[in-house]
């Protein structure tokens, strides 16, 4: 008689909504938790990069105080950052 094999997934964190759940056994590498996370996920993806391709053709050519005024947002946008990371960061268990 063979033993029988008991695989353990690890519960996972969806990307898109940080929510703890299973992988299906059958894709052990799964991502979202539904596929309307993954949707979601890739909608979001698609608008930052339009985003920020449309601020990459503008900022050339900003000049004299639209260039600081540039900076200052770069940094505010780069603090929203890591206060996002920060936030995902508290929702995953230690």
């Amino acid at each position: 008689m063979g033993a029988i094999r008991v695989d353990r997934y690890e519960p996972r964190r969806c990307d898109h909504c940080y929510v703890e759940f299973a992988p299906a056994p059958r894709h052990p590498g799964q991502r979202f938790c539904s596929p309307r996370c993954g949707q979601d996920w890739s909608w979001q993806q698609t608008k930052l990069r339009a985003q920020a391709e449309r601020l990459a053709a503008i900022v050339p050519h900003l000049t004299g105080p639209e260039r600081e005024v540039w900076g200052k947002v770069e940094r505010l946008l780069k603090l929203n950052v890591s206060v996002r990371e920060t936030r995902k960061q508290r929702r995953k268990p230690a």
